[in-house]
């Protein structure tokens, strides 16, 4: 056997381990309807879901995208495809999934800069019934027991298009109904006011207020506002307005009761100069007032929302996702991911075939490999630099380059391999804007909530490991903020307490 085949062969093995996966088979879902739900269910496999990067193109360019800065190279234009082309290699995909295979992946997730401008998301709903339709009349139980998502980000900028709306809103139910499956979305806008850094147009309340609604119809559906450098001076008017439509659309909305506040995002590209620090940590300090006013001004109880979450003693519910003034959870799994899709997903380019770790690294060195057509059918998986997208895709957050010795690892999120990749020409070493945002983040924070005593609290609560770490890790941090650190966050809180 010679190389390249021992390097194929090792590919098939580590997509058969995460994704292609026996368990999944329809057969063997039949027989073990237990073992599929365990494998499912089993953070420990950590690959969950399969997502098609369909093609960069989008009607918005906005300031700080990826895409609209390096897209050329991302996406090289001697390999983008027509419409036509991009739903054909989605049918292969789709027919090896479902039939050759014979998998039931109930999770996919659908990457593209815009896919509604002209209608081609229809057409990619159209081949999934295609599919679908065939498998549900052979194992109608299946579909029936195990519910299935189309998770896609969007813009929503079709909201405003009355027939799109109608259209899209036959197609969800359609899906509902037949298969037992959501089409849902992650809606990407940062808010009213930063629309000149986003949308870059004219946005009246009725395009926000349409965004809720929909929202509320259709639950699989979640914003994910992003912080940017760019848009940080403004960001702290923009969460008082963030905070006040989810208050207004829902609060007499149950399935919305963790949904009071949006999925918050910083934007890791390596551009956070001093003064952008400055406008997040004021940000930073206004949450937290926030959140212990909505948490009654009652410090255990916000150590109790933060710690547990469960709204016992009605007590504010912890938020659905990460939480932007907490810290990253303490967990086995928690340390060991990198806090984004590249460690649950399995990604395919869908413009060449191609495998890359994630949907910010589709440059063409990190490919891992590619699908073979013979005759209008994938026939086989061939690996390209595999040692280079494995180490990626199992890298261990705990032991990356400066973070495996950095005292703030285990409470950070880490960067993006991708914006690494632009800053230094490394995707393991952080860019050093981006960790002395994180380092300066976390310095804050653990300053306030010891001004506020929330860890005597939290001490107090409970003393499971998590806990007993957490506190080691935050006392650590504590003793090393420097006095002219001190004086700075002493600033940032009495300014706004006199503001």
């Amino acid at each position: 056997m010679n190389y390249q085949q021992n390097e194929n062969e090792l590919l098939n093995c580590y997509l058969d381990k995460v994704i292609f996966r026996k368990e999944y088979d329809f057969d063997f879902i039949l027989q073990h309807e237990d073992i599929y739900q365990e494998q499912r269910h089993n953070t420990q496999n950590r690959i969950e879901s399969l997502e098609l990067i369909i093609r960069p193109e989008c009607n918005q360019r906005c300031e700080y995208c990826y895409i609209a800065r390096y897209g050329a190279d991302l996406y090289p234009f001697a390999e983008r495809l027509s419409n036509e082309e991009i739903l054909h290699n989605i049918d292969l995909v789709l027919d090896y999934v479902f039939n050759t295979r014979n998998l039931y992946i109930d999770r996919w997730e659908i990457f593209a800069g815009d896919l509604f401008y002209d209608g081609i998301f229809f057409d990619m709903c159209d081949l999934f019934i295609k599919y679908l339709s065939q498998k549900q009349k052979i194992y109608p139980s299946i579909f029936l027991n195990h519910p299935g998502l189309i998770l896609t980000p969007t813009n929503f900028s079709f909201i405003r298009n009355p027939e799109t709306k109608q259209k899209l809103e036959e197609y969800m139910e359609y899906f509902q109904k037949n298969f037992n499956w959501e089409i849902g979305f992650s809606v990407s806008t940062d808010g009213k006011y930063a629309i000149d850094t986003r949308e870059q147009v004219d946005l009246d309340d009725s395009f926000f207020d349409d965004c809720f609604k929909w929202t509320i119809k259709y639950h699989k559906m979640g914003f994910h506002p992003i912080i940017s450098a760019s848009n940080v001076h403004n960001a702290i008017k923009n969460y008082d307005w963030w905070r006040d439509m989810c208050y207004k659309w829902y609060t007499d909305v149950p399935e919305k009761r963790q949904d009071i506040l949006p999925y918050w995002l910083e934007a890791r590209n390596d551009e956070w100069a001093q003064d952008n620090i400055d406008d997040f940590l004021k940000l930073l300090n206004h949450m937290v007032d926030d959140r212990l006013r909505m948490c009654n001004n009652n410090v255990k109880e916000l150590a109790y929302h933060f710690t547990v979450g469960d709204g016992q003693n009605n007590t504010l519910l912890g938020l659905l996702h990460g939480d932007l003034i907490w810290f990253n959870t303490l967990s086995k799994e928690a340390l060991q991911d990198l806090g984004c899709s590249m460690s649950i997903s399995t990604i395919i380019n869908i413009s060449n075939l191609s495998l890359p770790p994630c949907h910010r690294l589709t440059y063409p060195q990190f490919n891992g490999g590619f699908f073979k057509v013979q005759d209008n059918k994938i026939v086989d998986i061939e690996a390209f630099n595999l040692s280079l997208y494995l180490t990626a895709k199992t890298a261990n957050a705990k032991y990356l380059p400066k973070c495996s010795l950095c005292e703030y690892s285990a409470i950070c999120h880490k960067g993006c391999f991708g914006a690494q990749c632009e800053s230094t020409g490394e995707i393991f070493h952080p860019a050093m804007s981006v960790c002395n945002l994180e380092k300066q983040r976390f310095d804050f924070l653990i300053y306030k909530y010891y001004n506020l005593d929330l860890f005597k609290v939290i001490e107090e609560q409970g003393k499971d490991s998590d806990t007993i770490m957490l506190l080691r890790v935050v006392k650590n941090i504590f003793d090393n903020i420097d006095d002219v650190e001190r004086e700075k966050y002493d600033r940032i809180i009495n300014e706004a307490r006199t503001d």
